[in-house]
């Protein structure tokens, strides 16, 4: 069976190659699409067993590697020079999720686009929310600790129920 998304290296802000992934529904109409910015610490692949449950109910999800984190920051067979765990800042943070929003809305300017921050990330998001362009457009969904999302995460940690 193949991988429930596409993997690729997309050159960003700064000249920075991030690692991505999107997860497009199959068999149901496009409804939304997401820019999914993982918390600090993480990587993207915390969420496979979240991200494919979004495409399953019509809503495309774009998720990268942070600067810093992942893929982004440790593949030394893609990553950039000077890329490395935990080199980032608060303004490479904003202008690298503009980035993801404006990659999204060129693929997928039909339907409503939402930007998901997870834990320490949301506020981030949230700033940008306020600050960027994007306010006007983006509509936040902002993924912090609780009953409901920690059902649907839970499994990025422990593997898929049984």
């Amino acid at each position: 069976m193949s991988a429930p998304y596409t993997e690729a290296w997309l050159a960003g802000p700064r000249k920075t190659s991030f690692y991505t992934r999107t997860y497009l529904p199959r068999s149901v109409p496009l409804r939304a699409a997401i820019v999914f910015v993982h918390g600090l610490g993480e990587h993207i692949g915390r969420y496979g067993h979240f991200h494919p449950r979004l495409a399953e109910n019509g809503i495309a999800v774009f998720a990268y590697d942070q600067r810093g984190f992942g893929r982004t920051a440790q593949d030394d067979g893609h990553k950039s020079n000077g890329s490395s765990i935990g080199k980032t800042s608060w303004n490479n943070q904003m202008d690298d999720i503009s980035w993801a929003l404006h990659h999204v809305t060129s693929q997928y300017d039909s339907v409503p686009l939402f930007l998901m921050g997870h834990s320490m990330v949301s506020v981030t998001t949230r700033m940008l929310h306020l600050s960027d362009k994007y306010r006007e457009v983006v509509r936040l969904w902002d993924l912090l600790p609780s009953p409901a999302t920690v059902e649907l995460i839970l499994p990025s940690f422990h593997g898929p129920k049984e």
